[in-house]
């Protein structure tokens, strides 16, 4: 399904969810004032998954009385499938879910009544915080499939090594031909090698 993305590309698209009483404008206002997109105002955590899949937003704006367990693990289940940078307001502190709060993948968390003239400064912490943690995320992930490749690698060497009665860089320079002759990267190669080496030995 097209998500809708009602905005020029210099404007930031916000789902903003307001589940305090009061319905207090000012937060709505100042994100306007400060020129971000309001793409849709959700009153309840039931409509939370439904506007993100339908909206391509660039970040989460929350505002509560208190984080509830239900809004925590919504949050916690968006993060997982979609993550976005999330600010959250509460009005109210409990020391006893802020671990929570990490968890759901909230980027900021203030417990505070809304300043108006910290909105934009909050916002612009959170979107860089999220950027950071997602460029670390995909450092480790980078990490742990170069590790990965250099265990296949070392398995299909000692695999030929023990194979064919040849040496460590005999067998590494069979695997880097074979790469550069099909055109694939050496860490394919070497699986094939396993499986292959694997069949013949069963």
């Amino acid at each position: 399904m097209e998500k809708f993305r009602q905005y020029t590309s210099e404007k930031k698209g916000i789902l903003l969810l307001d589940l305090t009483a009061e319905r207090d404008p000012v937060l709505r206002h100042s994100l306007i004032d400060f020129d971000f997109n309001i793409l849709k105002r959700l009153y309840s955590v039931d409509e939370f998954d439904a506007a993100l899949k339908s909206y391509d937003a660039d970040l989460l704006v929350i505002q509560v009385e208190q984080p509830t367990a239900e809004l925590l693990r919504c949050l916690a289940e968006a993060s997982k499938l979609n993550p976005k940078p999330i600010v959250l307001f509460s009005e109210k502190s409990n020391g006893q879910i802020v671990d929570d709060v990490v968890n759901a993948g909230v980027s900021a968390y203030i417990v505070d009544k809304i300043h108006p003239e910290r909105i934009k400064n909050i916002i612009d912490i959170a979107l860089a915080r999220h950027q950071s943690y997602k460029a670390m995320l995909q450092e480790l992930n980078e990490t742990k499939s170069k590790l990965a490749e250099r265990k296949i690698l070392d398995k299909a060497k000692g695999m030929l090594m023990k194979h064919k009665n040849i040496s460590e860089d005999e067998a590494f320079g069979i695997l880097r031909k074979m790469a550069m002759d099909k055109g694939q990267k050496i860490a394919v190669i070497a699986q094939q090698v396993i499986d292959t080496i694997s069949i013949l030995e069963n």
